[in-house]
C-alpha cells in the first residue's frame, strides 16, 4: 500500500483538482523558475536562501491566484501552477 500524498507534491494537488465526468477542458500548466538563483544564493545558508527567495516566490504564487490560476506545487526555487482546471 502506498503512503498518502505529502500535501506539497503534484499528486496530491491533482487529487485536489475536480474530474468532471464527461466533461474535457483544456488545462495549461506553468512550470516557472528563477533564474541564476543558485548564484544568488550560493554564499547563504538554507534559512537565509530561502529568506532571500520568498519574497519573490510568494509575488509569483499572487499573480497565478490573480490569474485564476492554482498553484500546486512549489518547487523550492519556482512553481508549478495550473489554469482552467476546475478545483474542489
Amino acid at each position: 500500500s502506498l503512503a498518502p500524498p505529502r500535501a506539497d507534491t503534484p499528486r496530491a494537488a491533482f487529487r485536489r483538482v475536480q474530474v468532471m465526468e464527461g466533461e474535457i477542458k483544456p488545462v495549461t500548466v506553468l512550470v516557472s523558475d528563477l533564474v541564476r538563483s543558485t548564484e544568488l544564493v550560493a554564499d547563504l545558508g538554507p534559512e537565509a536562501a530561502m529568506g532571500r527567495l520568498q519574497p519573490v516566490l510568494e509575488q509569483m504564487c499572487a499573480a497565478v491566484e490573480r490569474s485564476g490560476g492554482t498553484v500546486i506545487a512549489g518547487l523550492g526555487d519556482g512553481i508549478v501552477a495550473l489554469f482552467g482546471a476546475p478545483t474542489v
